[in-house]
């Protein structure tokens, strides 16, 4: 028996958002990565294979809404020649990263 890996999904709604702040040689830029604030998806899980070669699959419904909304702060100094960064992440709502940057073109 074949069955599609994906059934589809329920009620999914999904956000993501961006705002950037430009002035003179400062920018700063708050953003939310695509996040799902609603939804399940639908899977037909492969569960077994019997001894003839077939698969037995179970439906099995997963929901899309991660445990913490990611979100990244990004502030950069400079201009087309030379930019120095800082950008902090926290990718799964509670860990955070930060970063330090300098870019610069000959």
């Amino acid at each position: 028996m074949r069955a599609d890996a994906v059934r589809g999904t329920t009620g999914a709604l999904a956000s993501a958002y961006a705002l950037t702040l430009k002035r003179g040689a400062l920018h700063m830029a708050l953003k939310q990565p695509t996040y799902f604030e609603l939804g399940d998806l639908r899977l037909n899980a492969p569960v077994k294979r019997l001894a003839g070669g077939d698969v037995v699959f179970e439906k099995r419904d997963f929901a899309l809404r991660g445990a913490h909304r990611p979100l990244e702060v990004s502030l950069v100094y400079g201009d087309t020649m030379a930019k120095f960064g800082l950008r902090i992440e926290t990718p799964n709502g509670h860990d955070v990263t930060a970063g330090f940057g300098y870019f610069r073109r000959f």
